[in-house]
């Protein structure tokens, strides 16, 4: 069987342009305006140590969070509902990206805006009822709890979730509709959020 050279050749350069094609992201912090904007401690009183701070780590500026353990909590972005103007609103990405270096107990929560109203996909350093990295419906407080396995040993770890996997692999029968923000618990840094 004889291949027709023009039409590799066309395939090839097909190939070439898909790939080339960026995959675009929208980055909520990167933490290289040297700012901390945007950050609102949401929880633990005002004698808990908080504070948020921009530093330099890992080659790069991030964001530190000190602060009461899980009794102190931080979110960039909101809920929806309630005409909170900080809400991302985000209605087409659905994955989402953070770097973190926690060698503590955290807990991070996305807010979602779904068919049932505001819920959570929240992540844990914790184990869960179901396991390593599964994802489970919460019986209290609408929330989808997934477990990441060895993220708070003390180094940075990239950590990239497909929220409709998570949201799916919970059994939920709602749908999400807008991706709202991210809200920690915790002492310890992270960098590079971004959905996409």
């Amino acid at each position: 069987m004889e291949i027709n050279q023009k039409f590799v050749k066309n395939a090839l350069m097909a190939s070439l342009v898909l790939w080339a094609i960026p995959t675009f992201a929208v980055v909520y912090e990167d933490a290289e305006d040297n700012a901390t904007t945007g950050w609102v401690h949401y929880a633990g009183g005002d004698d808990d140590g908080a504070s948020v701070l921009n530093v330099e780590s890992n080659g790069s500026r991030v964001i530190q969070f000190t602060g009461n353990g899980l009794k102190t909590g931080y979110r960039l972005g909101n809920r929806t509902g309630r005409g909170e103007p900080d809400a991302w609103r985000n209605l087409s990405d659905r994955n989402i990206t953070w770097s973190m270096n926690y060698d503590g107990d955290y807990r991070i929560y996305v807010s979602v805006l779904t068919t049932a109203g505001n819920q959570y996909l929240t992540y844990h350093s914790k184990t869960g009822h179901k396991g390593e990295e599964q994802c489970y419906n919460a019986i209290r407080g609408g929330k989808v709890q997934c477990h990441l396995e060895n993220v708070n040993d003390g180094a940075w770890h990239t950590i990239t979730r497909d929220l409709l996997k998570d949201w799916n692999e919970a059994n939920r029968t709602d749908t999400i509709i807008s991706v709202n923000g991210f809200f920690i618990r915790g002492a310890g840094m992270v960098d590079n959020i971004s959905l996409h």
